[in-house]
């Protein structure tokens, strides 16, 4: 059985591949606190909100606010007890690689596809790129469709994957770039 002795989990948390600078202060990283009643999984789209005179992360993108990747898990417990989460703006330099995107048969994952949050879903999906269209990232990294970077059997044979800690491997790379439409 793939993964044993690891945390199985349905899809693998964010990996930063470049760009992942955390002590440098002028990194482009956020830290609040978790909306009550809202689970973000580590590579999720999230955005801040308002609540009570706080800024909280809450599940996807709110038109009018800069999208971020949630770093870790909202249920984690680092973030339970510091009380804080992380998130990467799209605003920085990042490369990312996350399991949270939606598939669309008319625009494929293929290197240089614009993507964009999808809605408060917290995934990820393509776009055309055209003008007055969101746009927080690029597909990179040689992306020809998602990757599968868990085990996978090869005549009946478990193989190891880059990552065995998910039950669905399938993941996008893409550089971030936010590029908001002009309202």
């Amino acid at each position: 059985m793939p993964g044993t002795g690891f945390y199985q989990r349905a899809k693998p948390y964010l990996e930063v591949l470049r760009g992942d600078t955390p002590n440098d202060p002028f990194s482009l990283t956020s830290s609040a606190p978790v909306k009550s009643g809202v689970t973000l999984k580590s590579g999720q789209v999230c955005s801040k909100e308002l609540v009570s005179g706080e800024w909280q992360w809450a599940l996807g993108w709110a038109t009018g606010r800069v999208p971020h990747l949630a770093r870790q898990d909202s249920d984690s417990p680092d973030v339970l007890e510091a009380g804080y989460l992380t998130g990467l703006s799209t605003q920085g330099k990042f490369r990312l690689r996350t399991g949270y995107y939606k598939s669309d048969a008319a625009l494929s994952y293929i290197e240089g596809r614009a993507v964009a949050p999808d809605g408060v879903t917290g995934n990820i999906t393509t776009v055309d790129g055209a003008a007055g269209t969101n746009v927080m990232g690029y597909c990179s990294n040689d992306m020809n469709g998602p990757k599968e970077i868990g085990p996978q059997v090869v005549s009946g044979v478990w193989t190891g994957g880059e990552n065995n800690e998910a039950s669905d491997g399938l993941v996008i790379d893409f550089d971030t770039g936010w590029s908001p439409k002009p309202a």
